[in-house]
C-alpha cells in the first residue's frame, strides 16, 4: 500500500504543472517566428536542466548534459491577420545544447545547486505569398545562440539516497541571453529599387525565478524521475533589433518568457535519459512545435 501511495504521489507531481499553464498569446505571424523559435528553444533547455540528486550525502555532484532539439514550423500568415489568404510559412528548426550542473554536499535536507546551459540552433524557413504583388521570402542563414544559468536551493522532502521513493522541491533564479541573426531574402525586390536581402539581429536578455517539484522511484539501480517546473520572467523588457542598414529599434518586439513544464526521464546508475517532456509557454502557438532528446550523467566526488 505504501508503494501504491508513493506511485500516485509521483504521478500527481508529474501532472501538477498543467494546473498552472500560462495563457497563450494566440496566433502569431511569420515576422515573429524566428524570434519565438529562439525563445522557445531557450525555454525548453531551462525547463529541464541537470537538477540535484534526491538524497543526502557529503559528496560534490557534477552533471554534464547534452540535448538535441528539432521541430516543425508551419503556419498561415493570413490567419494571424484575421483574413483568408494563400500565404504560408514552413521550416524545420534544429539545434544542439550542452549543460553542466553542480550540487553541493547536503546540510541536513538542503543543498545548493547551480547550472549553466548553452544551445546553438538554426531555424531557416520559407514564406510563400502566392501573390504577384508580394515576392516570396526566405528566412535564411538563421543562427541562434542561447546561454542560460541558474542557481538556488534544493530541499529533500521525502525519502533519501537509497529509498524506493523520494521527492523534493527546489527554487532559485535564472538569467538567459539569447541572440538570433538571420536574413530576409526576397525572390525579387519587395518594392522597385529596394534590395532583396536584409540582415536582422535580435538580442533578448531575461531574468526571473524558477521553482519546481521532482520525484523519483528507484528499483535497484534503475530509476524513473518526474519533474514539474514553473518559471516566471521578471524582465519586463522590450527586445531591440538592428539591421544591415544601420537602423536600431530599441523596442521592436516584446516577449514574455514565462512558462510551465513537466517531464519524465529514466535512469541507470548515474545516467539519465529524457523520456517525455511538455512545455507550456506564453509565446507558444500552433505554428511552432519542438521536440527534445537529452541525456546526462552524474559524477559524485
Amino acid at each position: 500500500m505504501r508503494r501504491l501511495c508513493a506511485f500516485l504521489c509521483f504521478v500527481a507531481i508529474a501532472l501538477g504543472a498543467t494546473l498552472s499553464t500560462p495563457a497563450r498569446s494566440g496566433e502569431f505571424d511569420y515576422l515573429t517566428v524566428g524570434l519565438r523559435v529562439a525563445a522557445l528553444i531557450a525555454q525548453s533547455r531551462i525547463a529541464s536542466p541537470p537538477l540535484p540528486e534526491l538524497g543526502r550525502d557529503k559528496k560534490h555532484h557534477f552533471t554534464p548534459q547534452v540535448a538535441y532539439l528539432t521541430g516543425r514550423i508551419f503556419g498561415d500568415f493570413g490567419k494571424s491577420q484575421g483574413v483568408i489568404t494563400d500565404a504560408s510559412y514552413t521550416g524545420e528548426p534544429e539545434g544542439w545544447g550542452y549543460g553542466l550542473a553542480y550540487q553541493s554536499p547536503t546540510v541536513g535536507r538542503l543543498s545548493l545547486f547551480a547550472y549553466g546551459l548553452y544551445t546553438h540552433s538554426s531555424s531557416n524557413y520559407a514564406v510563400t505569398f502566392n501573390s504577384p504583388n508580394s515576392p516570396d521570402l526566405k528566412i535564411d542563414n538563421s543562427r541562434t545562440q542561447a546561454k542560460a544559468m541558474g542557481t538556488g536551493l534544493s530541499l529533500l522532502v521525502v525519502g533519501d539516497t537509497d529509498s524506493f521513493f523520494a521527492a523534493g522541491a527546489f527554487g532559485g533564479g535564472f538569467y538567459s541571453d539569447v541572440n538570433t541573426k538571420y536574413d530576409y531574402v526576397y525572390a525579387s525586390p519587395p518594392l522597385p529599387g529596394y534590395d532583396t536581402t536584409y540582415f536582422h539581429n535580435w538580442t533578448s536578455k531575461d531574468h526571473g525565478i524558477t521553482t519546481g517539484l521532482q520525484a523519483k522511484i528507484r528499483v535497484k539501480k534503475f530509476s524513473i524521475t518526474a519533474l514539474a517546473v514553473y518559471t516566471r520572467d521578471l524582465s519586463g523588457q522590450c527586445i531591440p533589433e538592428a539591421d544591415a542598414a544601420g537602423n536600431y529599434y530599441p523596442c521592436n518586439a516584446s516577449i514574455d518568457n514565462s512558462f510551465t513544464a513537466y517531464s519524465v526521464s529514466v535512469g541507470y546508475r548515474g545516467l539519465s535519459v529524457g523520456l517525455f517532456s511538455r512545455l507550456n509557454s506564453e509565446i507558444e502557438a500552433s505554428d511552432v512545435k519542438l521536440r527534445k532528446l537529452q541525456a546526462s550523467y552524474t559524477l559524485s566526488l
